[in-house]
């Protein structure tokens, strides 16, 4: 499976690189590089609503949070 990565990522990436002397370059370099090896971290929400779970559907959801979506409301009282 290859992971997509950003390309805001990668030119980040290459412009950091040419800065190897600044500390903080450096750092924040390793931190980018680290975050292009990653896989995407999924919403459980999201990944449910596709069969295998293993990816999110391109499209959002109409509401983005699960609270008031239901026109029914249940009240304890």
């Amino acid at each position: 499976m290859t992971v997509k990565v950003d390309p805001r990522i990668e030119k980040d990436i290459e412009e950091l690189s040419k800065l190897r002397e600044s500390g903080a370059a450096s750092v924040i370099l390793k931190d980018l590089q680290r975050k292009k090896t990653e896989e995407p971290v999924l919403d459980p929400r999201s990944a449910s609503r596709t069969p295998s779970a293993a990816m999110e559907p391109p499209y959002r959801t109409r509401y983005e949070s699960p609270i008031f979506a239901c026109k029914f409301f249940i009240h304890c009282e």
